[in-house]
């Protein structure tokens, strides 16, 4: 319980200094020790949907309402999360049931007014995301650049989508595919730079900002800048195309698949009305860790063809996947079930016990690495 009590506070001082992955971390950390604890659930949604991880925040909130089903912060913390991934009626959903919990909250009034003000007037997409997490109400200059950015990043996400699908599988001919690898990495450059210049502003003070050089965005937007100035990694841009799909089923798909041929359509929709369900949206955040960690365990070979060339990016996205670890739970997932399988097979009875020896000892290296970068 003391280690429980000694992470939570140190998880509460993280996140009102706005250090939000760390918060995470911490939270984590208190979780392991009392997993009961519903409100530690809630303490590490409000930090993941702060640094707009709105899945994690969706499934801690879920797990604290399982927990403490007449808690109103919990049904409120899944309303959150439910506003940051764009969800509006389960968000009024969930805001109503705290109401259910907590008639006379004034705070949970506000968001159910906000949310349902913006669904009936239609303005839902440029809806800021997520106003209860930021902890006040969004400003009225933020509502442009939201509403910029809300028009530019689904163009973006399909160029990067249509572009990785030419690289990885070079229909243009093989003399185009590179082209079509550093377009697919310049858009999603553009894309996350637009995202931070949207929520930051353009000082020389938001570069030194925690909030911002801790942000996903920001971290996904100097590896961008590595992949640009190094050989191509084939593996490389599939998370991008991983994040893109969604976006790309949600604003492209009910006016392109009705269009496609009978056989095509009959193949797709199916698969566009599972991607927009909640599930879908899960297993996409899924693909999108594991393969982030597939390009990371690439690294040997792509140091083999390319030397010393990818030697600066391998220890970035090195560090970058080891932060996503510490803050992510879909991360966290895929290292568990990449790890059950790599542990198999060097554990595996035809497999010689030194290589399996060698590999334990491989494993604690990379965790004690990881360690020190979080």
């Amino acid at each position: 319980m003391r280690i429980a009590e000694e992470a939570k506070a140190a998880g509460n001082a993280a996140h009102k200094a706005k250090k939000y992955a760390e918060a995470v971390a911490h939270y984590t950390t208190a979780i392991e020790a009392d997993p009961t604890n519903h409100v530690l659930y809630s303490n590490r949604s409000a930090s993941n949907a702060a640094q707009e991880e709105y899945t994690s925040a969706l499934l801690d909130a879920n797990k604290c309402i399982e927990l403490k089903p007449d808690w109103a912060k919990g049904h409120s913390r899944r309303g959150a999360a439910y506003v940051g991934k764009k969800n509006w009626k389960a968000a009024i959903a969930a805001y109503e049931k705290a109401l259910e919990c907590d008639p006379d909250s004034a705070s949970v009034k506000a968001d159910l007014a906000f949310v349902s003000g913006k669904l009936n007037k239609g303005f839902g997409d440029s809806m800021p995301n997520n106003p209860s997490a930021a902890g006040s109400r969004p400003s009225a200059s933020a509502a442009p650049a939201a509403g910029f950015v809300g028009r530019l990043v689904p163009a973006l996400n399909a160029l990067i989508l249509l572009t990785a699908f030419f690289y990885v599988i070079p229909l243009l001919g093989p003399r185009r595919a590179i082209p079509c690898y550093r377009v697919s990495v310049g858009c999603a450059l553009v894309l996350y730079l637009s995202t931070l210049l949207a929520r930051h502003p353009l000082k020389f003070a938001t570069l030194r900002d925690p909030a911002v050089t801790g942000s996903h965005e920001a971290q996904l937007s100097f590896i961008c800048l590595m992949l640009l100035v190094s050989p191509p990694l084939p593996f490389a841009i599939v998370p991008f195309g991983a994040y893109a799909v969604h976006s790309v089923a949600s604003n492209y798909g009910s006016a392109v698949v009705p269009k496609l041929p009978g056989f095509i359509k009959g193949v797709l929709e199916p698969r566009l009305a599972f991607l927009l369900t909640e599930e879908g949206a899960n297993m996409v955040q899924a693909f999108a860790a594991i393969s982030e960690l597939m390009v990371l365990l690439a690294a040997p070979l792509q140091l083999a063809v390319h030397g010393f060339r990818v030697v600066v990016l391998t220890g970035f996205y090195f560090q970058y996947v080891s932060r996503r670890y510490a803050a992510s739970f879909w991360t966290k997932q895929a290292v568990v079930v990449i790890s059950a399988k790599t542990h198999g097979f060097f554990h595996h009875a035809y497999c010689p016990s030194p290589i399996g020896m060698l590999y334990d000892k491989l494993v604690v290296l990379i965790g004690s690495l990881a360690a020190r970068v979080r």
